[in-house]
């Protein structure tokens, strides 16, 4: 089966991923780009935004990982004979991806299990009743992620912007009494509003599919394929998470809440799993709009070959192009939601 790749720009948003907190000091996440001229930029780390893609989720009706994957452990425990019993990996795999979208979608692994052991010294569960040795090998506990997430980094510098603030209403109201504080304390923040852009590579064959290894790598569905209504929960999970990215995904931070769907996007799918467009398009902040280098988009499209029937762009009003791509190369799409529509015809 393909994958799906796609670069998107985001609105423009505020001061999205902070760092460290060192005393009322917040200083935002940021990169060094450039060789001859560097410039520095602020950044959104993909778990940051793999956190708002799964908040969102489990408001859609996601299943997350919580503290029942400890049954589903001990679940997979069997040939229990003399107080010992084997684990199943096959068994475990199949249980996760089909009860967790969060594990299917983005993977997970399991460095410890202490936890789940009654006596973690000597490897026992407590299971139906009884203390039954179990030999786990953790190192396989774990799923490489269908779905993979570049950070998303700030199309314009940052250029040092801070903001000294407090609370005056609520240390009037209430903060000077409970606190028992004299005076007011400033806090200090990086603050940097900017358009962001990163990539999102899908690994259609993964998704909902656990790796058989003989000889060869191939993929085993864990719904029923003879099953329409099973078949279907694969392309609902995906359709789930692209209608996330594309319509819905937002990043709540101190208070605010910034809008990060896109008002640019490229991508398809195709045979190869790969970031085509990620870091190979140059775009630049006017103060008017995005403008986009659409040379760069020809030359990704000829380098790989890339054609018309298997690749999509979608911009807003805002976005200018400072020569116009190719567009006999693309698919353009008016609505965000012609792309999540094309995408799921194909499969």
């Amino acid at each position: 089966m393909k994958g799906i790749t796609f670069t998107i720009v985001t609105h423009k948003a505020q001061s999205l991923n902070y760092g460290e907190t060192i005393g009322n000091v917040s200083t935002l996440k940021k990169l060094t780009m450039g060789s001859e001229h560097k410039k520095l930029i602020t950044y959104v780390s993909d778990k940051a935004l793999k956190y708002d893609i799964k908040r969102i989720g489990k408001k859609n009706g996601w299943t997350l990982m919580d503290q029942t994957v400890v049954n589903i452990i001990k679940n997979c425990v069997e040939n229990i004979q003399n107080s010992k019993g084997d684990f199943n990996f096959d068994s475990f795999y199949r249980k996760m991806v089909k009860t967790f979208e969060e594990f299917d979608l983005f993977g997970g692994m399991f460095a410890d299990i202490g936890g789940v052991y009654s006596d973690k010294k000597n490897k026992k569960m407590d299971i139906n009743d009884q203390q039954v040795k179990v030999e786990i090998d953790t190192t396989k506990l774990q799923r490489t992620a269908p779905v993979r997430i570049t950070n998303a980094y700030s199309i314009s510098e940052f250029v040092y912007d801070s903001n000294l603030l407090n609370d005056i209403d609520a240390y009037n109201r209430y903060i000077k009494y409970t606190a028992g504080e004299k005076k007011q304390t400033l806090a200090y923040s990086d603050e940097h509003t900017s358009y962001y852009t990163y990539t999102v590579v899908i690994d259609l064959d993964k998704i909902s599919a656990i790796e058989k290894t003989d000889g060869t790598i191939q993929y085993e569905s864990v719904f029923d394929e003879n099953n329409q209504e099973e078949r279907d929960k694969k392309k609902n999970r995906i359709k789930s998470l692209l209608e996330i990215i594309f319509l819905n995904l937002n990043r709540e931070i101190r208070g605010r809440i910034e809008n990060l769907t896109p008002i640019f996007v490229i991508g398809g799918i195709y045979d190869k799993k790969h970031p085509f467009f990620h870091n190979a398009i140059r775009f630049f902040d006017t103060g008017n709009g995005l403008l986009v280098k659409g040379e760069d988009i020809d030359k990704v499209i000829d380098i790989h070959s890339l054609t018309k029937a298997d690749t999509f762009i979608f911009h807003c009003n805002e976005v200018i192009f400072d020569k116009n791509y190719s567009d006999n190369k693309l698919t353009t799409k008016d609505k965000l939601n012609d792309i999540i529509t094309d995408i799921m015809s194909k499969f």
